[in-house]
């Protein structure tokens, strides 16, 4: 079938979404406040802690497993994320790609990202059942809230899966890793093993996609390359020519995006300081209190692609 608008077997490029232009974040922004209106920051936080005593032995203290801990992104902090990507590094397209948020809580960053985008999915994955219970309620207030528009915009659909995404990686992630745009996980207090999680899922992720993470990087053996940011690497080649005698600064020219060591693979492309809502503490004016951490943005760089000299027989296909 052709694609719409094009000539019988001519295939019509796809436009990339922009960002929410001011009016719309303002929109949506609100929008995303009326669908968590019933549930601030402070009261899910405590619902969390309660869980987790109920569930607690005398062997397994309730606080002892600190990758549980409760925290949330604001639609704010989402939407910016969602911004500073489509600006500086990738491409989304209406409808294309799945959001995926691990350890998602009440829902608050899925249903952001999906008020911020047309995701083709948005997926929150969570393991303690009251989260869970927030994030599903969420979702009814999502799905019934209107985009301005004439005709309104389409909204991603949004699934929340209550699972352990550590145990289960294999069963309730891995089937549509290829399909991830966006992967995001607020790390700030995962352990050794949820970290490993996220390295698992990454190597299944497909080329360009990216990986977001807040607090932590990914782990380094994932990594390939001299693992430095473009710019730093900018900055160290143009040391090198500047270092040269008789180099007349005026005349040096450095490739703006050099290449590292190793071709394809995981990289770090981005990273910012960023502060993130503080579970509904306040301040002593009565603002909501802000914790300062660093965001982490990684991208999967294709790896170049090798011409075979004429004439030479691709190699057989092992039995």
């Amino acid at each position: 079938m052709a694609a719409e608008g094009g000539a019988e077997g001519e295939e019509v490029p796809r436009e990339a979404v922009p960002p929410l232009d001011e009016a719309q974040v303002e929109e949506r922004s609100q929008l995303w406040d009326q669908i968590f209106l019933e549930y601030p920051a402070n009261k899910v936080k405590l619902a969390s802690i309660d869980e987790r005593k109920a569930k607690a032995t005398e062997e397994v203290a309730w606080n002892a497993d600190q990758s549980l801990t409760y925290s949330e992104l604001d639609f704010k902090t989402v939407n910016n994320l969602i911004t500073m990507l489509k600006n500086q590094h990738t491409r989304l397209y209406a409808g294309a790609g799945i959001f995926l948020d691990l350890g998602s809580g009440c829902g608050k960053a899925c249903v952001a990202a999906a008020l911020s985008h047309q995701f083709e999915k948005v997926i929150g994955v969570e393991t303690i059942g009251c989260l869970d219970e927030f994030a599903q309620k969420a979702n009814e207030n999502y799905k019934a809230v209107v985009l301005a528009g004439d005709p309104a915009p389409e909204k991603a659909e949004i699934q929340f899966i209550k699972d352990d995404f550590v145990a289960n990686l294999a069963a309730i992630v891995e089937p549509f890793a290829s399909q991830i745009a966006v992967c995001m996980a607020v790390a700030t207090c995962f352990g050794d093993e949820q970290m490993k999680a996220l390295a698992t899922l990454a190597d299944k992720m497909s080329d360009n996609s990216l990986f977001v993470t807040f607090s932590q990087k990914l782990p380094d053996a994932l990594l390939g390359g001299d693992k430095k940011l473009p710019q730093e690497r900018f900055r160290d080649n143009l040391k090198v020519q500047l270092a040269k005698r008789g180099t007349d600064p005026a005349n040096v020219t450095i490739d703006e995006s050099p290449p590292d060591a190793k071709p394809g693979g995981w990289r770090l492309i981005h990273e910012e300081d960023v502060s993130l809502p503080a579970s509904g503490a306040k301040t002593e004016d009565g603002a909501a209190m802000q914790l300062p951490t660093k965001c982490f943005v990684f991208k999967r760089i294709p790896l170049p692609v090798v011409e075979q000299p004429q004439g030479e027989a691709e190699p057989a296909e092992q039995a």
